[in-house]
């Protein structure tokens, strides 16, 4: 209890000296979600009109059977050679910040996603990668039985 009064009085006295400098606050981290846009295509997508939930499903692809050490720019790189790669989303865990081996790469035209779902079997630093188009369908479907359960118009 005294080594407690004693830490805060010393630091309440460092905090009085002339010339002290509190520790620099980190610099606000760049959005991950959109380190890798183009802004020439995020300006076509703005005048097009928002997006809707569906459209954004269909020009993504669900990958898996990620090395713990391949990255979102690895992934970028890989993908990036089917088409324009407009978000790179790696599943998180929460508790060790680390990926589950799992994500979504969502391209800015739908013609790329069968051209990145070939790529699966390709290698990421010496590892095969599995993709499949995201099942957009399917949450189209569970979100229409979900409105009509609930007796909301399903369109």
């Amino acid at each position: 209890r005294g080594r407690t009064r004693a830490r805060a009085r010393d630091r309440d006295y460092r905090r009085d000296r002339p010339g002290f400098r509190p520790s620099r606050a980190p610099e606000p981290a760049t959005d991950p979600s959109t380190q890798f846009r183009d802004p020439d295509e995020e300006k076509r997508l703005a005048e097009s009109g928002p997006v809707s939930d569906a459209e954004r499903d269909l020009r993504t692809i669900f990958i898996w059977q990620l090395a713990q050490k391949v990255s979102e720019r690895d992934v970028y790189d890989l993908f990036s050679t089917a088409g324009k790669v407009r978000d790179v989303r790696l599943i998180m865990d929460r508790r060790s910040n680390r990926h589950k081996g799992a994500g979504y790469v969502e391209f800015y035209y739908k013609k790329a996603v069968y051209p990145a779902v070939e790529l699966s079997g390709s290698l990421i630093r010496g590892f095969p990668v599995a993709a499949k188009p995201s099942e957009a369908e399917k949450n189209i479907a569970a979100e229409v039985a979900a409105r009509q359960a609930a007796g909301q118009n399903p369109s």
